[in-house]
């Protein structure tokens, strides 16, 4: 059962991969996307004179920069129902950054793009960074991609905020928080980023890798899928018993991330706060 989902998502990201690289999902930061750069080149200098690209890329001088842990709305060759947004999210961007009120922090990592991961934080006392500013106007969700759980937190705590409000994006239906117990609600998203909540109906592994289903039948339900590896890293996060995630069963869960048709909608998680617990043993989670 889940060996043949597994065999068809190894063929699926091979697939993935090489739109990628074609730059058919340019704007989306896929995870594990980046990787380290020595710090002796980190180096820090003012947003003045920077331009948007889209709602969390920009390019500073000769440097192309994304926003660390946040992702804006499609490119606009991609969903017709997401266009307007993406421009107003490029906007939004650009208006901040002409404000001059941010330094660009490098984070020390690079995309498989070659685009610097940055920071902004205010030039004001105890004002937002530039990332806060952006998931408060809704013109942006959060995509965790590094270790700086605090931020990512922070973030997250701001995004809810923002879509119970139905701030910017929030107040359109393709950025709903959708149902992955209804394969339905999934069955026209396929191919962006999205974010989903559910009881998680059965757990197996196969061949290294955890398969999450939200539905009886695995070859058209809702699956989020996770590696051994970071199984490891989620369980040691959340305290949950060495790499079991059949301790999850039965448990509503939140999840977000790059949707593909593999047997079904299914999103590949490799991030502890990409896949959340709504509750364990009772107890609240998130």
């Amino acid at each position: 059962m889940y060996g043949q989902k597994y065999n068809l998502a190894k063929k699926s990201f091979e697939i993935n991969r090489r739109k990628f690289s074609a730059g058919i999902c340019a704007l989306s930061l896929p995870f594990g996307g980046v990787r380290a750069l020595a710090k002796s080149g980190v180096n820090n200098f003012n947003a003045s004179g920077a331009t948007a690209l889209s709602g969390h890329r920009f390019r500073s001088g000769e440097e192309n920069c994304v926003i660390a842990n946040i992702i804006s709305p499609e490119n606009d060759a991609l969903l017709n129902n997401a266009r307007q947004f993406s421009r107003m999210s490029r906007n939004m961007l650009q208006s901040i950054l002409d404000k001059d009120n941010y330094v660009i922090e490098y984070t020390g990592e690079v995309t498989r793009w070659g685009d610097k991961v940055v920071r902004l934080p205010s030039l004001r006392a105890k004002a937002n960074s530039l990332q806060e500013d952006l998931i408060v106007r809704g013109a942006a969700r959060v995509m965790p991609i590094n270790s700086d759980y605090d931020e990512i937190n922070t973030l997250l705590a701001l995004e809810e905020k923002a879509r119970n409000e139905q701030k910017g994006l929030w107040a359109l239906s393709w950025y709903r928080m959708r149902d992955a117990n209804n394969v339905n609600d999934a069955r026209d998203c396929i191919g962006s980023q999205q974010i989903f909540s559910g009881r998680i109906v059965g757990v197996g592994k196969f061949g290294g890798r955890w398969f999450l289903n939200f539905g009886d039948d695995y070859k058209t339900d809702v699956t989020a899928t996770i590696d051994s590896r970071a199984a490891r890293q989620w369980s040691k996060f959340w305290s949950i018993e060495a790499g079991d995630l059949k301790t999850l069963e039965g448990q509503t869960v939140s999840f977000r991330g790059f949707v593909e048709w593999i047997n079904g909608p299914s999103v590949a998680v490799s991030h502890s706060l990409c896949l959340i617990p709504k509750c364990i043993d009772g107890q609240l989670c998130a």
